[in-house]
């Protein structure tokens, strides 16, 4: 995921048009991209359904604004702006969120993606044995719809890779903060009672000098205090 995300944002970067792409009419692409996350299926959807809070799993976003805005059928309409981690930003409108389902759909107002007329569902499904299926679908168009030559920037290939780094890169990183964060944390309490004890649990099982460093001072000082998880990086005090 380290090296997808350098790659979509030049990719967003180098396609970067000033776009209006309210998503009507009939599309003629797609893309399809699911996930399964070894995590509860509410906590799943407390993050991939809040459309105010994609920069909490999307190694793109940088940072989400959330407005009211009048549409034009006269009533209010929910609609974010994403703002990229390269400085551009994508504006979309809420088309429903439906909390029983575990379903959110969208749509982009305006873009620098390659793209246009695009609409796009996620959706939460609860599976066996604590699992959860995160499936995320899009329908949409090439940038250019004018007539004569297809400009290369602007053609179906180049916007189905774009849609399709967008996706995999998101579901690989949702599923990567959710199944971290599940993870068991071993209370220094229970586990390793004396401070001299945890610490030699920290020098086992952990980490950088300077994380360890500091989860030393808390152990020395407040050894029922400290937590550690049992993946290497996921510690908290």
């Amino acid at each position: 995921m380290k090296t997808g995300l350098p790659i979509l944002l030049a990719m967003l970067t180098t396609f970067a048009l000033p776009l209006n792409t309210v998503a009507q009419g009939k599309t003629s692409l797609q893309v399809s991209k699911s996930i399964t996350i070894n995590a509860d299926a509410q906590k799943v959807w407390a993050l991939a359904g809040d459309f105010g809070g994609m920069q909490n799993w999307h190694p793109a976003i940088a940072s989400t604004q959330l407005e009211s805005r009048s549409a034009a059928n006269g009533k209010t309409e929910t609609v974010r702006v994403l703002t990229l981690k390269d400085g551009g930003t994508i504006t979309e409108n809420l088309i429903s969120l439906d909390q029983s389902k575990m379903r959110i759909q969208y749509a982009i107002i305006t873009s620098v993606l390659p793209i246009s007329d695009y609409s796009a569902t996620i959706t939460v499904k609860k599976l066996a044995q604590g699992k959860t299926e995160v499936h995320w679908q899009g329908h949409f168009n090439r940038a250019y719809q004018g007539k004569g030559q297809i400009p290369p920037d602007q053609d179906d290939d180049t916007a189905r890779k774009v849609i399709t780094q967008v996706y995999e890169s998101g579901l690989a990183s949702l599923k990567q903060k959710l199944e971290t964060r599940d993870q068991a944390p071993i209370d220094a309490c229970s586990a390793v009672p004396d401070a001299e004890s945890w610490l030699q649990v920290l020098r086992s099982r952990c980490c950088s000098p300077q994380v360890f460093s500091a989860l030393s001072m808390g152990a020395r000082l407040r050894p029922c205090s400290v937590r550690l998880y049992s993946t290497r990086g996921g510690t908290s005090a």
